[in-house]
Order: structure tokens, then sequence, then C-alpha cells
């Protein structure tokens, strides 16, 4: 017989009622609010353009019936067909979401890796030149929006178009990844390292660490040992972070450098009112920051035993 970990259970358990109840309160946001398409089209074609247009999106079904068969098609990975785009959410998705990632996840791994790295040796080496330019980046990136920076990259370096017809690592495409990346892993790092940083120093001056240098380790060890006291901490804000990026600054970068990503598409979703392309772009994002918590919360548990799991 195995143990079942009902704490892990319970969590997911949680996940799984709070992206549903999220589903359900953007159904009916979207269903009980005037439609700006069908008041335009009325004005234009008349009663009779509105009612073919609530036939062909499926509108003049009772509304606990779309409900339900939301519920159903998003259950079973069903999302239905965007009229934006004139085909399947699904397939809207797995075209759009490479691009997305293709800058988010390198912009993510690597401000993590860059802040946690310079966190550190700031708070082991305050007031050298790597604190300096850790802190002056910091204060840089937290006083500069993604959006300015994005339309600063865009204007000095003109970056290239990324080309829909070639795959994702091709060089052009690449190339028009490069400045994404850059502007999210700048505002991701200047958040981080400040965390960090501010984590550390209280860490230094712990009991174990003066063991630590009292017994002649090196710097090298000693900031691991920091670094990894400092793991969770760090973790729970790489993830709040992501959030913010996908639900407000992907829209930024994609639609400045003009990706063809998902926040792009999902955005000419939501001036279409596309509600399965809507409730995609509101699903997606939200399921992956409760994944994110819940692993953010597994987390903190295993590295420090003082929580209460």
């Amino acid at each position: 017989m195995f143990d079942v970990n009902w704490d892990v259970v319970r969590r997911l358990l949680w996940t799984v009622f709070a992206v549903y109840l999220l589903l359900t309160a953007t159904f009916f946001a979207l269903a009980l609010t005037p439609d700006p398409n069908a008041w335009l089209i009325g004005f234009t074609g008349g009663p009779e353009a509105v009612e073919a247009y609530e036939q062909r999106r499926g509108l003049d079904e009772p509304i606990t019936q779309r409900y339900v068969d939301w519920l159903v098609g998003f259950s079973t990975f069903d999302w239905g067909y965007s009229f934006a785009y004139e085909r399947p959410v699904e397939a809207v998705v797995s075209e759009r979401l490479p691009v997305t990632l293709g800058y988010l996840v390198p912009s993510v791994v690597l401000a993590t890796v860059a802040s946690v790295v310079a966190g550190v040796v700031s708070a082991l080496r305050r007031g050298s030149w790597v604190d300096r330019a850790t802190s002056g980046l910091s204060a840089v990136g937290l006083a500069v929006p993604a959006f300015l920076l994005a339309v600063a990259f865009a204007a000095l370096f003109q970056p290239p178009e990324y080309d829909t017809t070639r795959g994702l690592l091709a060089a052009q495409n690449l190339h028009a990844l490069a400045y994404p990346t850059v502007v999210l892993g700048l505002n991701l790092f200047a958040v981080q390292s400040w965390a960090v940083r501010a984590e550390a120093v209280e860490i230094v001056p712990a009991e174990f660490v003066k063991t630590l240098r009292a017994n002649g380790a090196g710097g090298r060890r000693i900031a691991r040992h920091v670094a990894k006291n400092a793991a969770a901490p760090v973790f729970a804000l790489v993830v709040s972070e992501i959030f913010v990026l996908l639900v407000v600054s992907t829209y930024v970068v994609e639609l400045v450098f003009g990706l063809p990503g998902f926040a792009a598409a999902s955005f000419v979703g939501f001036q279409d009112r596309d509600y399965g392309l809507v409730l995609a772009a509101v699903v997606l994002p939200t399921l992956f920051a409760l994944l994110g918590n819940l692993g953010k919360d597994l987390l903190t548990a295993a590295l420090d035993p003082r929580v209460d799991s």
C-alpha cells in the first residue's frame, strides 16, 4: 500500500476548482454583457444581420446550454471554433503559443539565474562593483516600464519581422525573438535581483554562514548555501512574475514588436468577442499560475521543514 499525500491531493483539487471558477466567471462576464459587434452589425445590417450573427456563433441557444457545452468542451480539450481566425481554437493555440514561449521561457530562465548570482554576490560583497551594478540595473528596470523599454528597443534596433513561413529556430526568427527576451529579462532581473539581495542580506549574518567561514569554506561554497536558503522565496517571486508577464507584458512586447504569438492572437479575440479564444486566453495563464503556485508550496515545504504542509 502506498501512502497518499492528502495535502498534495487537496492542493490539486483546489487548483482544478479555481480554474473552473475563473472559467465560469469569464463565460458569464462575456455572455451577460452587450456585444459591441452585434450592435455594430445591427446598425449597419438590421435585425436580420444580428440574428444571423448570433446563429453563426451559437449565441441564440439558452445560456445554460452554452455554459454546459463550454465546460464539457474545455474539460475534453475541445475549445471550440475561433471565428476571428476561422479555425479551431486548439489550432490557434498550438500555432501561436510556441512563439510566445520562444521568448518567455529564455527570459525567465536567464533572468532568474542572473538575478540569483548577482543578488547573492551583492549580499556577500556589499559595496563592491557587482553590488553597485546590480543595484543600478535593478533601479533602472524598476523605474522603466516594459512598454517604454520595448518601444525604445524597437526604435533603436529595428528588429526583423518574424517569418511565419519558417520555423521557430530559423535565424531570422531567433533574431526577432531576442529583443522581447531582453526586454522581459531586464524587467524580471530588476525585480528578482532586488528580492534575492534583500533575502540574502538577511541570511549572510546567520550562524551557519559564520560557521562555514570559520571552517575555511570558500566563497563559492558559502554562496551556494546562501542561494539554497533563499531558493524558496525566489521561486515564489518567479511564479508571481510569470503570471504578470503572461497577462500583461506578453501583450505589450508582442504588439510592439509585431510578433505572431498567443498574446497577440488573444488580443484580437478580445476585440472580436471570440468566446473560445478569450476563454483560452484566460484559462491558460491562470492554469500556469496555479500550477506554479502549487509547485511553489511544495518546494517551500521541501526546502523548509518549518513550513507546515
